[in-house]
């Protein structure tokens, strides 16, 4: 995971028991936005779980989707046609 502020690279840090994603560049925290637990898996997850509910990843999933979908031959179809 990248900071969403400057691209660095996420650290997980741990503070009086509680673990978060941090910068080291620009000192962002992901304890704005909720995105802290006991274990680091657990903050990862939580991160993962907020980034794929946004609007912008559903929408890129059903276009991804609709594209896969058009680009499948249809059933029977058995390659080109005669000519």
């Amino acid at each position: 995971r990248e900071c969403p502020d400057c691209g660095v690279r996420l650290v997980v840090s741990q503070y009086q028991g509680v673990c978060f994603l941090s910068c080291s560049f620009c000192r962002w925290s992901s304890r704005a936005l909720g995105v802290e637990g006991a274990d680091p898996d657990r903050v990862v997850a939580l991160a993962l779980e907020q980034e794929r509910a946004t609007p912008a990843a559903t929408r890129f999933r059903e276009l991804v989707d609709a594209g896969i979908a058009a680009s499948s031959p249809g059933p029977g179809a058995g390659g080109p046609g005669p000519p």
